[in-house]
């Protein structure tokens, strides 16, 4: 396999922490009537729905919050609209759960009642909590959502709210670690990584980030390179293993060549990676398939002077 004419846009390489996320869905659901782009409904169920990455967590003198990755509202008759305004959820030392603007000071939306013995963190699950909640500040200036304005009734109506970890987007597999399907020429890798290079060891792509169709901050590492190689991220619908240079070609299906980047001296690269811009991956929780291709001049094999990563797979949320 040859790379074709190095794609313009280069990974960005840089030195940063490097951990995963824990996505969490929050759900506030109510009663209460309003208008939607200027057009009036009658009252209905609504429910907002968020997400957020816990890491993101901000403790303050008043409790938790977390400002979302991203926030959507659904009106029983009318549709399901993505929320423009930046929005958190909070968590007070009162008790009390709540939709506000974001940051430090956002102004309330719909908050639950006081339960001073909930003593929610917002780092975990959260079964169904039921109470009298407060509609408020949604009439000036309202809230821009993908339906237009949106303008809530205030007032206090049945309130429920509940709290899911999500589970983790990624995976590995296709290792060629001696756990599965020898290498072509016994250069096993070290444990997780795909088969063995020049450097003794194989290279291992691994992820961290929000695995959002809507909020993508997925970010993808190498490590494990030879350094100052050239590579490719690649992408498919389907994970297979298939002997190819020193290592095995496993992702196949609508492959396509994601990014271009480069090892650093040490053998590391970083890249931002928005994987929501490729159609296979319009299809939340079903795994979409990345490998890392790289050039390696003083191959294990001598087969072709090029190896791959591990596969690491990413199930998207909405």
């Amino acid at each position: 396999m040859r790379p074709k004419a190095l794609i313009a846009a280069f990974a960005t390489l840089f030195l940063a922490p490097f951990s995963s996320a824990q996505v969490i869905s929050m759900s506030h659901e109510g009663i209460t009537s309003g208008t939607l782009g200027g057009v009036a409904f009658p009252s209905t169920t609504f429910v907002i729905t968020c997400l957020a990455d816990v890491s993101n967590r901000v403790s303050f003198a008043g409790g938790y919050y977390i400002d979302h990755s991203s926030a959507s509202i659904a009106i029983a008759g009318v549709g399901t609209y993505d929320l423009l305004l930046a929005t958190r959820t909070f968590s007070s030392s009162a008790g009390t759960v709540g939709f506000s603007r974001a940051g430090s000071s956002g102004i309330d939306l719909f908050d639950g009642p006081p339960m001073p013995s909930l003593n929610w963190d917002m780092t975990t699950a959260l079964s169904q909590i039921t109470g009298t909640g407060q509609v408020q500040t949604w009439q000036a200036p309202g809230v821009n959502s993908s339906g237009g304005m949106l303008h809530l009734t205030d007032l206090y109506c049945p309130w429920k709210f509940h709290a899911a970890l999500v589970a983790g987007p990624f995976s590995s597999s296709c290792f060629g670690d001696g756990s599965s399907t020898p290498c072509p020429c016994g250069n096993t890798g070290n444990q997780g990584a795909g088969c063995g290079n020049s450097t003794g060891s194989g290279a291992t792509l691994a992820g961290s980030g929000t695995a959002s169709l809507t909020n993508d901050t997925v970010q993808m590492q190498v490590s494990g390179l030879p350094a100052g190689v050239p590579g490719l991220l690649l992408r498919g619908d389907s994970n297979s293993p298939l002997p190819a240079g020193d290592g095995f070609l496993c992702i196949s299906g609508n492959l396509q060549v994601s990014q271009v980047g480069y090892g650093a001296p040490n053998g590391v690269a970083y890249t931002h990676f928005n994987g929501a811009t490729f159609g296979s991956v319009a299809n939340a929780g079903a795994p979409t398939h990345f490998q890392f291709w790289y050039r390696d001049s003083a191959s294990a094999c001598g087969a072709g002077n090029y190896n791959f990563s591990n596969v690491l797979s990413v199930s998207y949320v909405p």
